[in-house]
């Protein structure tokens, strides 16, 4: 498994996610995004086509991508 993380300065980059899935048309995806305004998404990339579903699970979704939970959640840290 390869994993990598990076911050966009606006939303989802879907531009770079369709890219992905032309580039790489053999590998699939596992996306989660997190959104300032409130939305967590996840999604796959899988021979060129993009699947986002919106969840309502923002901590869970936090927690996936920076492997602890959010500083304001009570959790251990």
């Amino acid at each position: 498994m390869v994993r990598f993380k990076f911050l966009s300065a606006t939303f989802s980059p879907m531009p770079v996610f369709r890219r992905l899935g032309t580039d790489y048309p053999d590998l699939t995806f596992d996306i989660a995004v997190l959104e300032d305004h409130g939305v967590a998404c996840l999604g796959t990339i899988a021979r060129q086509v993009v699947n986002f579903i919106e969840t309502p699970d923002w901590m869970a979704v936090y927690e996936r991508i920076y492997d602890e939970p959010p500083p304001f959640s009570g959790g251990d840290s």
